[in-house]
């Protein structure tokens, strides 16, 4: 069974309420594009979680992150409230992570943070700096990643380009090289998560070499939403397996490529094993405990 460490959750309410969740306009036009681009090519037609939860079984998904996606003070504490009652309506299926008012200052993030820590017992938080338009190595986000540090919060951030800028592909411009840099920054450093394998640029290997060559062993690399097998090999042949996590972007995969991709592979039992639960159950700290 595979545990997906990326799963987004969408509803009608959402959809049509997005100035509720994401507070400049250039990110909801951005957003709304992007989910409805993919609903007829991998949901049939709908982007609810109730879609997901009903492919879980299908593609032998035992269980799932599950996040909302927010940078506003009320629309963070309404969808971190909504993915508690999923974890409470599927305890042994649906796991919790959090989502913080990015455009709201500090004082709301660590409230926020509080919240999610102490009151909802989540693992860890998503963020997604540049759909606020921050940078890695902005104020906020060090602080940030620093609150998580000492909550013992996982993060699970996009290192993928500004959503209205030039992608930025290229180089020191890359986003996966502000985070190593953020990181570099501070003493006490958090779990991270990479989502798709920190940009999607496996191919630039410069930019792995990079953090092959400093102390990063409190990152890791998701594989979401769909990597042709020859990617996610070079990934094992440049990270290792032990620091890939399966993950399906939902919804803009249900999880099926990736696990057809792994599936080409050949993978030894034990690879198969940490990619698609193993890895995850240690960068949350479950030791089994909901397998």
């Amino acid at each position: 069974m595979a545990l997906d460490i990326h799963t987004h959750y969408f509803t009608a309410e959402y959809l049509q309420n997005l100035d509720r969740y994401v507070g400049l306009r250039e990110s909801r036009d951005y957003l709304e594009g992007v989910v409805l681009k993919n609903l007829a090519r991998a949901q049939s037609g709908t982007a609810t979680f109730e879609n997901y939860l009903g492919a879980m079984n299908k593609n032998h998904i035992g269980q799932a992150m599950v996040f909302g996606l927010s940078d506003t003070a009320v629309g963070c504490r309404h969808l971190n409230d909504q993915v508690h009652l999923l974890t409470e309506e599927h305890p042994h299926r649906i796991l919790g992570f959090g989502t913080i008012p990015l455009l709201e200052g500090m004082a709301a993030i660590k409230e926020e943070l509080q919240h999610i820590g102490t009151e909802l017992g989540f693992r860890g938080i998503k963020i997604y700096p540049s759909m606020s338009k921050l940078r890695f190595t902005s104020d906020t986000i060090i602080e940030v990643l620093a609150e998580a540090a000492a909550l013992d919060l996982v993060v699970l951030t996009d290192c993928s380009f500004v959503c209205w800028e030039n992608p930025g592909y290229f180089g020191t411009d890359n986003k996966f090289y502000e985070l190593l840099e953020a990181l570099n920054r501070l003493e006490d450093r958090p779990k991270v998560i990479a989502a798709h394998l920190g940009g999607g640029l496996i191919y630039f290997r410069d930019m792995y070499k990079l953090f092959g060559s400093g102390d990063y062993d409190n990152v890791w690399f998701d594989i979401s939403p769909f990597f042709p097998a020859s990617m996610i090999k070079a990934a094992m042949e440049i990270v290792g397996a032990e620091r890939l996590l399966f993950g399906s972007d939902f919804p803009f995969s249900d999880g099926s490529e990736n696990l057809a991709a792994l599936a080409e592979l050949n993978l030894s039992p034990r690879e198969e094993r940490v990619i698609l639960e193993g890895n995850a159950l240690e960068v949350l700290g479950l030791n089994g405990e909901h397998q």
